[in-house]
């Protein structure tokens, strides 16, 4: 734009030269030789009785003047007005245009592309801080036909310099209550990044309802998601060895290892689920359908077996980890002896207890206690026989 406003300012001085000759010529038409197209005139014309007049430069096949000077110096004219190299051409209307007060529609609704070239510096837009809306960038209310690159477009063409942010948005402190306002119902998808990645530090990301529906990839969230309404996932959801709930310093919630183990109040679960505290169910269900199995056998010397073991009363040695609760059960290594179905050893060589599978050998325990029972009553009743 300088580079115009300079040209003009230099046809101006010619006009001013012009100014200085002007009585030395003669009302009539000069033929410009010595190198110049022949196709073209200079001429000068007288247009007052005080001498004032016009100089113009005319095409001789069509008569268009082309480039015209006021001989008082203070109009100049010209089809369009050129950079000193001939390029970067416009016309006065949208010189006019660029350089008034108003808005560059002038420019734009004359088929002129507006170009901002801040090789040299930095563009700043500075905008009245009394008005509500500060910006705004929109399609017509008749426009039929959407932009198909997108109302606002950012590209960094220049492939060999990495572009750090396409956009920054700074604030002083509560300056800005809402970085990007995306609340307008009619917008199909507030944010769409496509196979690119969201990621952030320390910032928590609070939403009223969150739903994933039709992922195909990943969604990492290292920091914290609050949700206060409803949750809907689709796609399977991996939380990659986090916490779920809690305080964030681990040892409560919910934490779901990578194996696909989940632990409650547990960081390293051996199990599908691994609790670390009391269980509280109003009941609990185990498969146990005649029709699932098959080598179906009745327990052998459950009674010898039960009388080996031993019912203890125990305090556990991390106290921290469990409770400083006495307790009362069984020593899994013993059990381990009679009955190593009851018995699971994990990854680290910890031993726990099904005390369910117990169940079994208690209740054929008894049953030849009973039997035992009833033999000694038949005895005792012969006794008594052979006494009368």
């Amino acid at each position: 734009m300088n580079k115009i406003i300079n040209n003009s300012l230099r046809l101006t001085a010619i006009a001013v030269i012009w100014g200085s000759i002007s009585s030395v010529l003669a009302v009539g038409s000069l033929g410009v030789g010595g190198g110049v197209d022949d196709n073209f005139e200079l001429t000068f014309t007288d247009t007052s009785t005080e001498g004032n007049g016009v100089l113009e430069f005319k095409d001789k096949e069509n008569s268009e003047v082309v480039f015209r000077i006021f001989e008082d110096g203070t109009k100049v004219g010209a089809t369009e007005y050129c950079d000193l190299d001939g390029t970067s051409c416009t016309t006065a209307v949208a010189i006019a245009a660029l350089t008034s007060g108003s808005t560059l529609d002038q420019a734009y609704n004359s088929g002129n592309t507006i170009n901002l070239d801040t090789t040299e510096g930095d563009l700043v837009i500075t905008v009245d801080a009394d008005q509500d809306t500060q910006m705004t960038l929109s399609t017509s209310a008749s426009t039929t036909t959407l932009p198909a690159g997108g109302l606002l477009v950012l590209n960094n063409a220049d492939t060999d310099t990495l572009l750090g942010d396409g956009i920054t948005i700074t604030s002083e402190a509560g300056g800005i209550t809402d970085a990007i306002d995306l609340t307008d119902t009619d917008i199909v998808n507030a944010l769409n990044i496509g196979a690119n990645n969201l990621v952030g530090t320390t910032g928590n990301i609070t939403l009223d309802k969150f739903t994933m529906v039709g992922a195909t990839g990943n969604t990492a969230i290292e920091g914290t998601l609050a949700v206060t309404g409803v949750s809907t996932f689709s796609d399977d959801v991996d939380m990659n060895g986090n916490w779920i709930g809690g305080d964030n310093t681990g040892g409560e919630g919910i934490f779901v290892a990578t194996s696909g183990n989940v632990g409650i109040g547990e960081g390293v679960p051996t199990e599908a689920l691994h609790v670390a505290g009391n269980i509280y169910s109003t009941g609990t269900m185990t498969p146990s359908d005649r029709r699932l199995k098959t080598k179906i056998k009745t327990l052998k010397g459950a009674l010898q077996k039960i009388t080996s073991l031993n019912g203890v009363s125990y305090d556990w040695i991390d106290k921290q980890k469990y409770d400083n609760r006495q307790h009362i059960g069984v020593i899994a290594q013993e059990i381990e002896a009679v009955y190593p179905q009851a018995v699971n050893t994990d990854k680290s060589g910890g031993k726990s207890v099904n005390y369910a599978v117990l169940i079994a050998p208690v209740i054929e325990a008894i049953k030849e206690l009973k039997i035992e029972n009833e033999n000694l009553r038949q005895e005792i009743e012969q006794l008594k026989t052979m006494q009368n």
